[in-house]
Protein backbone atom coordinates (compact mmCIF):
# COMPACT_ATOMS: atom_id res chain seq x y z
CA UNK A 1 0.00 0.00 0.00
CA UNK A 2 2.48 2.17 0.91
CA UNK A 3 4.28 2.13 -2.68
CA UNK A 4 0.91 3.17 -4.05
CA UNK A 5 0.89 6.59 -1.63
CA UNK A 6 4.31 7.78 -2.38
CA UNK A 7 3.67 9.91 -5.37
CA UNK A 8 0.20 11.47 -4.00
CA UNK A 9 -0.86 14.50 -2.94
CA UNK A 10 -3.68 14.71 -1.26
CA UNK A 11 -5.21 18.15 -0.88
CA UNK A 12 -8.36 19.30 1.48
CA UNK A 13 -9.69 22.44 1.01
CA UNK A 14 -12.94 24.45 1.86
CA UNK A 15 -13.58 28.40 2.91
CA UNK A 16 -12.98 28.63 6.56
CA UNK A 17 -14.96 26.23 9.20
CA UNK A 18 -15.73 23.83 6.63
CA UNK A 19 -14.68 20.92 8.54
CA UNK A 20 -11.02 20.14 6.44
CA UNK A 21 -8.68 19.98 8.98
CA UNK A 22 -11.10 17.40 10.76
CA UNK A 23 -11.14 15.66 7.61
CA UNK A 24 -7.83 15.96 7.01
CA UNK A 25 -6.40 14.60 10.29
CA UNK A 26 -8.83 11.65 10.04
CA UNK A 27 -7.40 11.06 6.25
CA UNK A 28 -3.82 10.86 7.81
CA UNK A 29 -4.54 8.88 10.74
CA UNK A 30 -6.35 6.48 8.56
CA UNK A 31 -3.41 6.11 5.75
CA UNK A 32 -0.71 7.19 8.27
CA UNK A 33 0.84 10.25 6.03
CA UNK A 34 2.27 13.65 7.19
CA UNK A 35 -0.18 16.11 7.30
CA UNK A 36 0.56 19.83 6.60
CA UNK A 37 -1.90 22.69 8.03
CA UNK A 38 -1.93 26.16 6.38
CA UNK A 39 -2.89 27.89 9.49
CA UNK A 40 -1.60 24.68 12.31
CA UNK A 41 1.66 24.33 10.69
CA UNK A 42 2.50 27.46 8.84
CA UNK A 43 0.61 30.73 9.64
CA UNK A 44 0.92 30.65 13.14
CA UNK A 45 4.25 29.64 14.08
CA UNK A 46 5.78 32.10 11.06
CA UNK A 47 3.66 34.61 11.12
CA UNK A 48 1.94 34.92 15.10
CA UNK A 49 -1.77 34.42 15.51
CA UNK A 50 -4.09 36.47 12.87
CA UNK A 51 -5.68 39.94 13.54
CA UNK A 52 -9.42 39.34 14.83
CA UNK A 53 -10.68 42.52 12.43
CA UNK A 54 -8.12 43.07 9.51
CA UNK A 55 -11.17 44.10 7.47
CA UNK A 56 -11.54 46.95 9.53
CA UNK A 57 -8.80 48.56 8.26
CA UNK A 58 -7.30 48.95 4.66
CA UNK A 59 -3.63 48.11 6.02
CA UNK A 60 -4.52 45.12 8.43
CA UNK A 61 -6.25 43.96 5.10
CA UNK A 62 -3.68 44.27 3.33
CA UNK A 63 -1.44 42.73 5.49
CA UNK A 64 -3.41 39.71 5.75
CA UNK A 65 -3.29 39.26 2.34
CA UNK A 66 0.39 39.27 2.42
CA UNK A 67 0.74 36.91 4.85
CA UNK A 68 -1.50 34.64 3.89
CA UNK A 69 -0.22 34.65 0.21
CA UNK A 70 3.21 33.89 1.87
CA UNK A 71 2.08 31.33 3.83
CA UNK A 72 0.58 29.84 0.86
CA UNK A 73 3.74 29.67 -0.62
CA UNK A 74 5.66 28.09 2.30
CA UNK A 75 3.22 25.55 2.31
CA UNK A 76 3.72 24.92 -1.52
CA UNK A 77 7.33 24.23 -0.94
CA UNK A 78 7.17 22.42 1.67
CA UNK A 79 4.85 20.44 -0.62
CA UNK A 80 7.20 20.05 -3.24
CA UNK A 81 9.83 18.87 -0.90
CA UNK A 82 8.28 16.04 0.16
CA UNK A 83 7.12 15.60 -3.69
CA UNK A 84 10.86 15.62 -4.41
CA UNK A 85 11.39 12.70 -2.25
CA UNK A 86 8.57 10.77 -3.44
CA UNK A 87 6.68 10.90 -0.26
CA UNK A 88 2.81 11.33 0.47
CA UNK A 89 1.22 14.24 2.05
CA UNK A 90 -1.82 16.04 2.82
CA UNK A 91 -2.39 19.57 3.02
CA UNK A 92 -5.17 21.32 4.12
CA UNK A 93 -5.84 25.11 3.26
CA UNK A 94 -9.09 27.06 2.10
CA UNK A 95 -7.57 27.90 -1.14
CA UNK A 96 -9.78 30.37 -1.81
CA UNK A 97 -8.80 32.62 -4.28
CA UNK A 98 -7.71 32.05 -8.04
CA UNK A 99 -3.98 32.28 -7.48
CA UNK A 100 -3.41 29.81 -4.60
CA UNK A 101 -4.90 27.41 -7.27
CA UNK A 102 -2.39 28.94 -9.95
CA UNK A 103 -0.47 27.71 -7.59
CA UNK A 104 -0.72 24.47 -6.88
CA UNK A 105 -1.19 23.89 -10.88
CA UNK A 106 2.66 24.96 -11.44
CA UNK A 107 3.46 22.43 -8.53
CA UNK A 108 1.82 19.48 -10.04
CA UNK A 109 3.09 20.92 -13.24
CA UNK A 110 6.64 20.21 -11.96
CA UNK A 111 5.65 16.76 -10.65
CA UNK A 112 3.48 14.87 -13.51
CA UNK A 113 3.58 11.58 -12.12
CA UNK A 114 1.95 13.00 -9.16
CA UNK A 115 -1.33 11.81 -8.23
CA UNK A 116 -3.48 14.72 -7.30
CA UNK A 117 -6.81 13.83 -4.86
CA UNK A 118 -8.46 16.88 -4.31
CA UNK A 119 -11.26 16.99 -1.50
CA UNK A 120 -13.22 20.10 -1.52
CA UNK A 121 -15.24 20.37 1.97
CA UNK A 122 -18.34 21.95 1.36
CA UNK A 123 -20.89 22.17 4.33
CA UNK A 124 -24.63 22.87 3.03
CA UNK A 125 -25.99 23.74 6.17
CA UNK A 126 -23.96 26.92 7.48
CA UNK A 127 -26.88 28.50 9.00
CA UNK A 128 -25.74 30.91 11.91
CA UNK A 129 -26.51 28.34 14.57
CA UNK A 130 -24.22 25.69 12.54
CA UNK A 131 -21.58 28.65 12.60
CA UNK A 132 -22.19 29.03 16.13
CA UNK A 133 -20.93 25.63 16.80
CA UNK A 134 -18.29 24.88 14.95
CA UNK A 135 -16.54 28.60 16.42
CA UNK A 136 -17.56 27.21 19.56
CA UNK A 137 -15.77 23.81 18.91
CA UNK A 138 -12.68 25.85 17.65
CA UNK A 139 -12.19 28.25 20.44
CA UNK A 140 -12.50 24.99 22.49
CA UNK A 141 -9.34 23.46 20.63
CA UNK A 142 -7.83 26.42 21.26
CA UNK A 143 -7.61 26.85 17.10
CA UNK A 144 -7.28 29.97 16.26
CA UNK A 145 -8.36 31.66 12.78
CA UNK A 146 -8.51 34.74 11.10
CA UNK A 147 -12.30 33.33 11.01
CA UNK A 148 -13.85 34.15 14.41
CA UNK A 149 -17.02 35.61 13.89
CA UNK A 150 -20.36 34.81 12.01
CA UNK A 151 -20.08 38.61 9.81
CA UNK A 152 -16.01 37.28 9.51
CA UNK A 153 -17.11 33.87 8.11
CA UNK A 154 -19.52 35.35 5.60
CA UNK A 155 -16.95 37.77 4.91
CA UNK A 156 -14.29 35.18 3.71
CA UNK A 157 -16.83 32.38 2.21
CA UNK A 158 -17.83 35.62 -0.44
CA UNK A 159 -14.23 35.27 -1.49
CA UNK A 160 -14.11 31.87 -2.45
CA UNK A 161 -13.67 30.76 -5.98
CA UNK A 162 -14.54 26.95 -7.42
CA UNK A 163 -11.85 25.00 -7.77
CA UNK A 164 -11.18 24.14 -11.08
CA UNK A 165 -8.86 21.17 -10.80
CA UNK A 166 -10.44 17.71 -10.60
CA UNK A 167 -12.15 16.98 -7.13
CA UNK A 168 -14.90 15.86 -5.32
CA UNK A 169 -17.32 17.62 -3.04
CA UNK A 170 -18.03 16.37 0.36
CA UNK A 171 -20.79 17.70 2.60
CA UNK A 172 -19.19 18.47 5.85
CA UNK A 173 -22.80 18.87 8.04
CA UNK A 174 -25.31 17.64 10.42
CA UNK A 175 -27.07 15.24 9.40
CA UNK A 176 -23.39 13.93 8.61
CA UNK A 177 -20.93 12.98 11.10
CA UNK A 178 -17.34 13.80 10.96
CA UNK A 179 -17.07 10.65 10.65
CA UNK A 180 -18.92 9.75 7.46
CA UNK A 181 -16.82 12.55 5.78
CA UNK A 182 -13.89 11.18 6.10
CA UNK A 183 -15.17 7.78 5.23
CA UNK A 184 -16.35 9.44 1.82
CA UNK A 185 -12.63 11.01 1.49
CA UNK A 186 -11.15 7.82 2.11
CA UNK A 187 -12.96 5.73 -0.41
CA UNK A 188 -12.50 8.58 -2.44
CA UNK A 189 -8.67 8.14 -2.36
CA UNK A 190 -8.72 4.42 -2.42
CA UNK A 191 -10.98 4.30 -5.38
CA UNK A 192 -8.71 5.87 -7.30
CA UNK A 193 -5.64 4.12 -6.33
CA UNK A 194 -7.15 0.96 -6.41
CA UNK A 195 -6.65 0.42 -3.10
CA UNK A 196 -8.30 -2.05 -0.75
CA UNK A 197 -11.09 -0.52 1.75
CA UNK A 198 -9.96 -1.45 5.09
CA UNK A 199 -12.44 -2.10 8.26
Amino acid sequence: MRDRLNDILIVVCGWPLSGKGTVARGISEALDIRHLDIDEHIRRPVFGVPRRHPEVSPVLMQRDVQEMLASYKLLLLAAECFLELHRPLILSATFSRCSYHEMLARLLGKHPDVQLKLIWCCPTNDSADEIDRRLEKRRQENGASAVNSIDRYIEVKSRFRSIQLPHIRIDTSPPKTEKDAIGEALRYIREALEMPAQG
